[in-house]
C-alpha cells in the first residue's frame, strides 16, 4: 500500500501540477490516505486514528468515489492514481477492522484491536470527538490556504455566490456535517456488524 501510494501520489502530483490544478491535493481524500500511510508505519495501535480512518472510510470516502465520479480508467493515468488515493483507505480499513479480525497477524503487527468495545455513548463520543479532530486538522488549514477558486463547490451554486468567507465557511460546514453523518449512518453499523 505504502509504495503504491507513493507512486500514486507523486503521479497525481505531477499531472496535476500540469494542469495548473495542484490545488485538488489538498482535498479531503488526500489527507485521509496521508494518515491511512502514517498510521499504519508509524501508529498502528492508535485508537484515535483508527477511529477517525473508520468513519472517513466507511461513510465519507465511499460516497465521495460515486459522488465525484471515479472511474476506473486504465489508459487514463490520472483517473488510476485518483481512484487509488480514495480507494486505498477504504481497503486498508476494512482489511484491517474485518480480516485481521482475531489473527496472529494484526498481533505481529502491532494493529489496535477494537474486539473488546462495544456500543456505548463513551464509544459514540469518541468517534465523533476523534473524527472531529482529525478532521479539522485538515478543514482549518483548508479553510486558510486554499483559495476559493481552488476548492471544489460540485454542484452548490449558491456558495459561489456568497462572499470568499461566508462561502468557505458554509462549504466546510457542510462537508463537515456530510462527514460526520455518513461516518456514523454508515461507519457505525459497519464497525459493529458481524
Amino acid at each position: 500500500m505504502m509504495i503504491s501510494f507513493v507512486g500514486y501520489f507523486i503521479t497525481r502530483l505531477y499531472l496535476l501540477s500540469l494542469e495548473g490544478k495542484k490545488a485538488i491535493m489538498f482535498e479531503f481524500s488526500y489527507f485521509c490516505s496521508i494518515i491511512c500511510t502514517v498510521f499504519l508505519l508509524v501508529f498502528p495501535q492508535s485508537e484515535h486514528l483508527y477511529l477517525f480512518l473508520f468513519c472517513a472510510s466507511s461513510g465519507f470516502m465511499c460516497f465521495s468515489i460515486y459522488y465525484l465520479v471515479n472511474s476506473l480508467i486504465m489508459h487514463k493515468m490520472s483517473s488510476v492514481s485518483d481512484l487509488f488515493i480514495k480507494l486505498g483507505p477504504i481497503v486498508v480499513m476494512w482489511n484491517i477492522h474485518w480480516n485481521l479480525k482475531g489473527t496472529e497477524e494484526r498481533k505481529e503487527w502491532n494493529f489496535y484491536d477494537p474486539s473488546n468495545q462495544n456500543f456505548s455513548l463513551g464509544f459514540l463520543a469518541n468517534y465523533v470527538m476523534y473524527s472531529s479532530i482529525f478532521y479539522l486538522l485538515w478543514g482549518v488549514p483548508y479553510f486558510l490556504l486554499v483559495p476559493k477558486e481552488s476548492q471544489r463547490y460540485g454542484d452548490l451554486k449558491v456558495l459561489k455566490q456568497l462572499g470568499e468567507t461566508k462561502g468557505k465557511i458554509l462549504f466546510i460546514l457542510f462537508h463537515y456535517l456530510f462527514f460526520i453523518i455518513s461516518g456514523l449512518v454508515l461507519g457505525i453499523p459497519s464497525y459493529f456488524s458481524q
